[in-house]
């Protein structure tokens, strides 16, 4: 889970309580946020595990690693909730994927500084999840410089009231050199292990970057 944003955590309240949920990792810098502090609440009543990582953090399963990037454990007070985001690398041989919830550039600059080096394979993300659904406070020129990604998938609604995706933020990912999706065009988004790509309204069964 990301962060205790509503629009973040509310399909996975409704699994939890179904009992479709084997184990819920919040960040350790969330454990007293009211949101997250329910969920954990209905993961114990259900039988699901509940894991709290903090920037370090690593696992791996099978061919599969995932890092925590961001957050540390705890963050000053009068942190913005968007800034509490988990930022999560998830990696498999030839691809790397970044997850950036609803952090801002200020995160970002974070999570270059720290974690640089473990941005991607070779310093390459195959898959970014754009931070805040592409709003102009994040995707900053720093953060794409150092991950570079392939492919950039952005969620935003169609006719959404904030103005996202901004068009600011699509300029500098355009600028990277990545290519976009967006989920009011075509739905959810799918990229496979192998590099193929589909979206819910067709298959295009191309390659990232293809």
């Amino acid at each position: 889970v990301s962060h205790g944003d509503e629009d973040h955590i509310s399909g996975i309240r409704e699994l939890l309580e179904e009992g479709l949920i084997g184990n819920l990792v919040l960040t350790k810098a969330s454990a007293e946020n009211e949101k997250c502090k329910a969920l954990a609440a209905i993961a114990c009543q259900k039988g699901t595990k509940v894991w709290y990582i903090s920037e370090g953090d690593s696992y791996s399963s099978g061919k599969w690693s995932f890092a925590c990037l961001y957050p540390r454990n705890s963050l000053p007070a009068g942190t913005e909730e968007n800034d509490t985001s988990m930022v999560l690398s998830v990696s498999c041989p030839g691809a790397a994927f970044l997850f950036t919830g609803d952090v801002t550039e200020n995160a970002e600059r974070a999570v270059v500084i720290n974690c640089g080096d473990a941005l991607g394979v070779s310093g390459k993300i195959t898959v970014l999840k754009c931070a805040h659904h592409g709003s102009r406070y994040s995707s900053s020129e720093t953060f794409l410089y150092a991950a570079r990604p392939d492919l950039t998938v952005i969620s935003c609604g169609k006719y959404n009231s904030y103005g996202h995706p901004s068009a600011e933020a699509m300029q500098r990912i355009a600028a990277s050199g990545s290519s976009m999706l967006f989920t009011m065009d075509g739905g959810a988004v799918t990229v496979e292990s192998s590099g193929k790509v589909r979206t819910y309204k067709h298959y295009s069964g191309s390659n990232i970057g293809g």
